[in-house]
């Protein structure tokens, strides 16, 4: 946490802590049984694969379809 700290330029640390607890499934949540689904949010807000297939190179050939579950 202290190198995000040392090199994020946006860094705060009740944001990014608690994000990070709460993506990890460990944070505190008011609603019981409320995972963080990493795939619906990919399709969500990435459903090309745009953001797949720039850091991803290996799966860029992958169909929109699969580039999210490969």
């Amino acid at each position: 946490a202290f190198l995000i700290f040392l090199i994020k330029i946006d860094h705060d640390v009740c944001s990014n802590y608690g994000n990070w607890v709460y993506v990890a499934g460990v944070g505190n949540d008011p609603r019981e049984n409320r995972h963080f689904n990493m795939i619906k949010q990919a399709f969500d807000y990435d459903f090309s694969g745009e953001f797949v297939r720039a850091w991803c190179p290996e799966l860029a050939r992958l169909p929109n379809e699969y580039i999210h579950t490969p």
